[in-house]
């Protein structure tokens, strides 16, 4: 695959381009009967042969209008014709025109003209992909709604070459994980809401306040540079059109959920999951003042739910306009997961682990929204704040039950069960500012500052030992950690801007010398991390040091009698020796600057062949300072890890060639860089059930060089056909992986790393036919990907491989989707089957002789029917994950043997629900 790759890029190398052109759309309506779709009307621009007819809804798109100043006439049979000059086309843009025309003249006063780009519409946004110059796929509100996506992580998987791995927060793109790619609001930066993760939670941000989302694969020079996979950005909400208030509600069951008896829930927390105290509650050894339970709560009903307020409208003051959007949402999902867990020794022929695992989640949001936009100016100069508060609070209760093994091949069955509850909080605040001076000089601003408040409060885990022989569990101290309390915090603040300067340089109103345009800009972000913990550790002080309880009692034996008595004691994670310092936390405290400055050079050689070149200079300052379980940077021995010191030029080259109307050849080249996130390089071990986790400050930046090529064949509005092949080459790969003693670790494991591949998209209507009140049709979309990934390990960190694929690689990924239309006066309904499938991939890389734990292949197929019933009233139906695959990680031990380290079964969603609007 990798040849057939370069030879297609040295066939097309050197026939890419582009042409500035931008389109025409919008809806005619029939003033005479009500202002109803106004079909087959005739719309053409002056003086040219370019025009169209309006469809049975009243929307019409004229698409590849040259750039520049066009008069448009739109005519129908017994009704006036309209001419509207001086319509002003912008590249990559559409000129929405929506009309109500009537039998006479005066429909001309309803005329409503404006420059924008779609945000929403299928057809809309496939217009703006053929239309630009670099290469991007988005998709919008309209299409999440058809596909039944509830979330921005469930947009971007749409996608081809995106898929996402279960029990890993975040996506990846063309096998590449968190680490590698970027996330941004509105084109502005975004931070994380969790230690682990570079990128924030994309199930954050739900289709209520998603108009689309955006994946640049390719990298350009106004974009920060430390991203190899692809930057993601998510543009919220904004009104457009008269005013709007809207109601959505709906309901729903997990099949293996709903009705289990005995639903675990965290002891403590809340259905809203708020009232979250995160202070310490003792700095006594001699003084237990913890007030929630080892024991859970339980319940026997789960049902889902969900529901979501929305507000917009649009004012004139004068001749300027003020857009207003405002939400307020809250939804909730259970779910139950029951399977088993096998975990192997570093001897490889025994494990250290068997257990049956079962896993009660809950978890709920609630997200406030605001847009305000403001309009004035003859040049339509804009001034836009976004603000958005969310909360996402995640509720897990485990217990598990089998047999842990060691080296020698002892046995003992044990016990153990967890509750954790993290309640993360973003909080973003974002002003956006666009002058045009003139036709030729426009500025682009932009800031933001953006808070992350993640809370881990007393978190719970107690372990016990069971003697079947007398059938009694034991309270077993060897090592505090068996029975503790956690507490963790995370503070994160965030400051970013931007600036360029635009100038257009060309003839506006002539295709032929109409050159392109220059942007100079400066971008400039400050991170600023600080994460505590403190964990508390039971110890009983019994004969042998072992104690003879019930498991869902243990609260009786750990109070403040029982320290009055020397039963037990506790201690904090730097020990017990009564001094004020056992109580300071262990800390890391992470700072990165970023100054950044570019040019973005847009020239068309002629109308059909356009160049696009980037220079993106940054200078990177990132440092930490730690205080951990591990280690200080206070210590000689460290100081100067975890620094990090760069400047980086990055080019970029983007090429567009239109080889006629409807087939266009793209190439992108381009470099960046990836750096080692916060928690990667702090040396804090986070205890977990089944694996601790340690940062490594040793590492040093990758270096990414990025190449893709790109067939687009463009048919009829919404259908598309389009072909890409890749290449990417990674200079000192950072990857996660198991060390020598069983913790989860990074590095730089090797010197290179390499991914190629071939992305395939189809967008087709099958079938269109009249009905009863309107025309029906079928469509069928597909993605598809093939991959290969290869990366050189290190001899030193013990990889049973000299080389491997990476981590969270899907050889072939597909998704496709077939939905059925019909439209009728009063009814519309749509009807989508949506089918997802990923091959085996790597889970983790094996060691010490161990194959590689791999993630087996799983298929899921959603149905989604909406019917909408007049302008009000929508109705909605979801049956998710219809095949109830079996998700499974297998290991080929050293022996042959392939044995499975975890299955369980996810269920069917089934929900139900209304939106109206008033």
């Amino acid at each position: 695959m990798r040849n057939l790759i370069i030879v297609l890029l040295v066939i097309f190398a050197s026939s890419i381009s582009a042409q500035d052109k931008g389109s025409i759309s919008g809806t005619l309506l029939d003033k005479e009967a009500g202002d109803q779709p106004l079909p087959f009307a005739n719309v053409i621009i002056k003086g040219t042969s370019m025009g169209t007819a309006s469809d049975f809804d009243g929307l019409y798109t004229i698409e590849n209008v040259p750039v520049g100043i066009h008069t448009l006439e739109v005519s129908f049979t017994g009704y006036e014709t309209v001419t509207l000059p001086n319509i002003q086309v912008e590249k990559d843009k559409v000129t929405v025109m929506d009309a109500s025309l009537g039998a006479t003249a005066a429909a001309l006063d309803e005329v409503v003209i404006k420059v924008q780009t779609n945000k929403e519409r299928e057809e809309a946004l496939i217009l703006e992909q053929k239309n630009a110059v670099k290469i991007e796929q988005k998709i919008g509100a309209q299409e999440l709604a058809r596909k039944g996506v509830s979330d921005a992580e469930g947009a971007v998987t749409k996608i081809a070459g995106i898929t996402k791995s279960e029990g890993v927060k975040n996506v990846f793109v063309r096998g590449l994980g968190d680490r590698l790619n970027a996330t941004t609001l509105n084109g502005l930066p975004l931070p994380s809401e969790d230690p682990l993760y570079k990128n924030i939670s994309l199930d954050f941000f739900s289709s209520d306040v998603i108009q689309n989302v955006g994946v640049n694969k390719t990298f350009g020079s106004s974009m920060y540079g430390d991203v190899a996979g692809a930057t993601i950005n998510i543009a919220s909400k904004e009104h457009t059109g008269k005013e709007e208030f809207k109601i959505d509600v709906s309901t729903g069951i997990n099949t293996v959920t709903y009705n289990k008896e005995n639903f675990l829930t965290v002891d403590g927390a809340t259905r809203l999951g708020t009232n979250i105290d995160n202070t310490i509650p003792t700095e006594n050894f001699e003084v237990y003042n913890f007030d929630t339970s080892f024991k859970p709560r339980s319940q026997d009903l789960q049902t889902n739910s969900s529901i979501s307020l929305s507000y917009g409208n649009t004012f004139r003051i004068k001749d300027n306009k003020l857009s207003t959007y405002f939400l307020a949402s809250f939804d909730n999902d259970y779910s139950y997961r029951d399977g088993d867990i096998f975990r192997i020794t570093t001897e490889k022929t025994k494990f250290s682990k068997d257990v049956r695992n079962e896993s009660y989640n809950y978890n709920v949001k609630q997200i406030l929204m605001g847009n305000l936009g403001y309009t004035f100016g003859e040049l339509n100069n804009t001034i836009e704040y976004n603000g958005l508060v969310t909360h996402n609070n995640s509720q897990i209760v485990s217990e598990q039950f089998g047999v842990s093994g060691d080296e020698q091949g002892d046995n003992e069955l044990i016990y153990i069960r967890r509750q954790q509850q993290n309640s993360n909080k973003l909080y973003v605040n974002q002003l956006l500012s666009e002058i045009n001076l003139n036709e030729r000089f426009y500025f682009d601003l932009g800031a933001s500052y953006n808070i992350v408040r993640g809370d881990e409060p007393d978190r719970r885990i107690d372990s016990y030992t069971f003697d079947p022989d007398t059938e009694i569990y034991l309270f077993d101290p060897n090592g505090q950690a068996n029975t503790q309390r956690f507490y963790g915090d995370l503070k994160e603040d965030e400051y970013a801007g931007k600036f360029s300067v635009n100038y257009k340089f060309g003839n506006f109103e002539d295709a032929e010398r109409n050159f392109g345009d220059i942007k100079l800009g400066y971008d400039y972000r400050n991170t600023d991390r600080d994460f505590e913990n403190i964990t508390f550790g039971f110890v009983p002080l019994a004969v042998n040091q072992r104690t003879d309880i019930d498991p869902d009692n243990i609260d009786a034996i750990l109070t403040q009698g029982a320290i009055r008595n020397g039963e037990f004691e506790f201690r904090t994670n730097r020990g017990r020796s009564n001094a004020i310092s056992d109580f300071a936390p262990y800390t890391y405290n992470g700072n990165k600057e970023i100054h950044a400055g570019y040019i973005d050079v847009f020239y068309n050689i002629s109308p059909s062949f356009v160049a696009n070149i980037g220079l993106r200079a940054e200078k990177v300052d990132q440092s930490i300072i730690w205080d951990t379980n591990i280690s200080s940077s206070d210590d000689p021995s460290n100081r100067g890890l975890g620094t990090i010191d760069e400047n980086y030029l990055l080019p970029s080259l983007n090429l567009k060639y239109s080889v006629n109307d409807k087939n266009i050849v793209r190439l992108a080249a381009s470099k960046t860089y990836t750096l080692p996130q916060f928690k990667e390089l702090a040396p804090f071990k986070y205890e977990g059930v089944d694996f601790d986790d340690i940062g490594n400050p040793n590492m040093i930046p990758a270096d990414n060089y990025n190449m893709d090529i790109k067939w687009e064949r463009y048919f009829s509005s919404g259908e598309l056909l389009t072909i890409t092949g890749f290449y990417k080459h990674i200079k000192n790969p950072i990857n996660r992986y198991e060390d020598t003693v069983g913790n989860l670790t990074f590095d730089n494991t090797g010197e290179k790393a390499e991914v190629y591949g071939i992305e395939l998209e189809v967008r087709k209507k099958l079938y269109t036919f009249e009905g009863t009140d309107g025309e029906n049709d079928i469509s069928f979309g597909l993605n598809a990907s093939f991959l290969e990934t290869e990366q050189d390990l290190k001899e030193s960190l013990s990889f049973t491989n000299a080389s491997d694929g990476l981590e969270g690689a899907s050889p072939f990924l597909v998704n496709t989707d077939i939905t059925f239309n019909t439209k009728g006066k009063k009814l519309n309904t749509t009807s989508s089957l949506v089918f997802n499938y990923f091959s085996d991939r790597i889970f983790s890389l094996g060691v010490q002789g161990n194959q590689n734990t791999i993630e087996s292949a799983i298929p899921t197929l959603d149905f989604i029917f909406k019917t909408e019933i007049g302008e009000k009233t929508t109705l909605k139906f979801g049956a998710k994950n219809l095949l109830n695959p079996t998700y499974k990680l297998t290991k080929e031990t050293i022996t042959g043997e392939e044995i499975t380290v975890t299955s369980f079964e996810k269920g069917m969603n089934f929900s139900l629900g209304l939106s109206y609007k008033f």
